[in-house]
């Protein structure tokens, strides 16, 4: 035996074994048919390697025409089996393009077996010695080819066209890898069939190469198909996996789940269904649904079913009761949701009950409860109106307290309207209560300083209101420190002046703070020595020229122990306008950001002869019946033509 009949009988050994393994894969319904058509092209390729082991293996053209009629035959039924397999591996819905094929090499299958040898060869002998370094001599004892070989080659290149071309389609459109690999199986196969016909031709001297072109489309398809195959066993794996947590959880769950068929009927259902209702399982599968409903409730159910089951819905939910088998009521949180099976047809109902009944006697007893209720409220209702005029009489007394309190604190107020040399002072409060968590004051400190501050004590009330007070006397302390001493200068230093207030706020710890604007003016030069701690809006200057806002950042009073302040000094207008708004006026005024509250407080200010009577009727803080807010108005101005110093 030649070598070269020896390397044909191996890689037949090779793909016989390949194609008995797929076989048997394919017995366990695992794969797909392609995967039992690759096992047959194993097996017809195997049957084509042995036929050609015996071709190279023989010493007369006489014994070689019988194994070429064999290849003949074998190469025919080979082509059916690659082109359907390539077919159906590529997916492709159309079956009509591998017709033609199919039953064109059937009939030369068939004919390769009852054909006389004239058809298949010619007269003339074809006998072939090659010389090679690996293989050495080898000699070819065969026929010519007769004129069935011709239309065979020739369909074979038309053949290989057609598949490459569905590989290459598959290349581009679909998993570049497994057609990839697939595309350089085609390659390599189309190169051994050129290279068969060229040397059965006698067009150059060389082995024939198409045993080896099917053992590399072998070999790379079933590397392709190893890693499909890997991919089922773990999506089979996953699947199982998934069935097995299923099942422990429809066994094992709190709640009802029942199956029900098309037909109405239980098919399965879990121990908790069967314990809701009473039944065993096995009496429970022989029943219509229904049948474990008061007949009143089940007509109602009975149409959503029927609506669910035709399609018209996919699921519906109610509160029902449910009778059990010994005759007992339970009340269930019921769903029904429509199932599906693969293909997208109706295959059933999903039934879920959620246990209800214990919160259904719960509001049963909460009724009868709230009927107790009712009768126990009756019986407050009179107490509560003695009680209630009790109290209104106590409303009065404290009305009167909070009317006493508003008058002292008014009392307090300066003037409404003041003139201290050329400098005009007038101011407006509005409190949101009896008593207002807002205060203003304007004084003369010497013949030279004038000092003055608006201040907004958090909350409101009375407790604020007394804050207020403390903030009053503060202030009046520290004017008659001064007067009394005049090294004592703390009242015309305002930045020092508000850090002692804070001080003291924090050492009464009334959980108060205070926003407050304080101001110096100095007559001999008309100058502004101020400080800001937490006022806002800010203070709005005026004059013949622009309208500004006085801009010096600071915290609220009362708030940190760690607070500074700032004191800035600024030269005013010969005449201005000064005005300072508490922060209720914000709640009131027409437009919503405070960077547009703040621009329409400047327009309001922007006017010649500015007084604060105007100012309360373009804020229409007269109008409300109820202010969000105590709401303080401050107005500074000078005007030279109504006096000097």
């Amino acid at each position: 035996m030649n070598i070269h009949a020896i390397a044909a009988l191996i890689m037949a050994g090779i793909t016989l074994y390949v194609g008995a393994a797929h076989l048997l894969l394919c017995r366990n319904h695992m794969w797909r048919r392609h995967h039992f058509l690759f096992a047959l092209v194993c097996l017809i390729v195997a049957a084509y390697d042995i036929f050609s082991a015996g071709l190279y293996n023989s010493i007369s053209v006489t014994e070689g025409m019988i194994w070429q009629r064999a290849e003949f035959t074998t190469a025919s039924l080979m082509a059916i089996l690659i082109i359907w397999f390539i077919h159906d591996y590529s997916e492709r819905r159309s079956k009509r393009s591998i017709y033609f094929f199919i039953i064109f090499y059937f009939i030369m299958a068939i004919l390769g077996i009852l054909v006389p040898d004239v058809w298949l060869f010619s007269s003339a002998e074809s006998i072939k010695h090659i010389n090679l370094p690996i293989y050495g001599k080898i000699t070819y004892f065969e026929a010519a080819p007769g004129f069935l070989f011709y239309p065979l080659g020739i369909m074979g290149i038309i053949s290989m066209i057609y598949i490459l071309a569905i590989s290459i389609q598959g290349y581009s459109h679909k998993n570049k890898k497994e057609y990839f690999i697939l595309l350089i199986s085609i390659i390599l196969f189309s190169a051994g069939i050129i290279n068969d016909i060229a040397v059965a031709g006698g067009f150059y001297e060389f082995i024939y190469l198409i045993e080896y072109a099917y053992m590399a489309v072998i070999i790379l398809m079933a590397i392709t198909l190893s890693d499909e195959i890997t991919i089922s066993a773990t999506a089979c794996t996953d699947l199982r996996t998934i069935e097995e947590r299923f099942s422990a959880v429809f066994k094992s769950a709190s709640v009802g789940i029942a199956l029900v068929n098309v037909n109405k009927y239980i098919t399965i259902a879990n121990a908790a269904m069967c314990e809701m209702l009473g039944y065993d399982d096995e009496h429970l599968q022989k029943k219509i649904f229904y049948d474990c409903m008061p007949s009143d409730d089940a007509d109602e159910v009975y149409s959503f079913i029927d609506a669910i089951l035709t399609g018209a819905r996919d699921s519906w939910r109610q509160e029902l009761r449910y009778k059990q088998h010994n005759n007992g009521v339970y009340w269930g949180d019921m769903s029904f949701a429509l199932v599906r099976n693969s293909e997208g047809d109706i295959a059933g109902l999903l039934w879920i009950i959620v246990g209800i009944t214990e919160r259904r006697k719960a509001v049963d007893a909460l009724k009868q409860l709230n009927e107790d209720l009712e009768e126990q409220v009756a019986k407050r209702t009179t107490e509560l109106e003695r009680s209630n005029r009790k109290l209104s009489r106590s409303l009065d007394i404290l009305e009167q307290d909070e009317k006493a309190g508003r008058m002292i604190q008014f009392s307090l107020l300066p003037d409404e309207l003041k003139d201290i040399g050329s400098y005009h002072f007038e101011r407006y409060l509005a409190p949101s209560l009896y008593l207002s968590g807002d205060f203003v004051d304007y004084f003369e400190i010497d013949d030279n300083h004038i000092g003055f501050y608006m201040a907004d004590v958090s909350g409101h009330g009375v407790s604020s209101a007394f804050i207020t007070v403390l903030l009053q006397s503060f202030i009046h302390n520290n004017l008659e420190n001064y007067k009394a001493d005049a090294q004592d200068k703390l009242i015309l230093k305002p930045a020092k002046l508000l850090e002692k207030l804070n001080e003291e706020l924090i050492s009464q710890n009334s959980g108060k703070h205070i926003t407050i604007f304080y101001g110096v003016l100095a007559k001999s030069d008309n100058t502004l020595t101020y400080t800001n701690g937490g006022q806002f809006p800010l203070p709005i200057l005026a004059s013949d020229k622009n309208v500004k806002t006085i801009t010096l950042p600071g915290s609220a009073v009362g708030l940190f122990a760690f607070s500074k302040y700032e004191n800035l000094k600024m030269q005013l207008p010969d005449e201005f306008s000064l005005v300072i708004f508490s922060d209720g006026i914000l709640e009131i005024l027409p437009v919503k950001s405070l960077t547009e509250k703040q621009k329409h407080l400047e327009t309001l200010v922007n006017k010649s002869d500015l007084n604060v009577k105007m100012l309360v009727e373009s804020t229409e803080i007269k109008q409300k019946e109820l202010l969000p807010d105590d709401v303080t108005i401050l107005l500074i101005s000078r005007r030279l033509k109504h006096g000097t110093e």
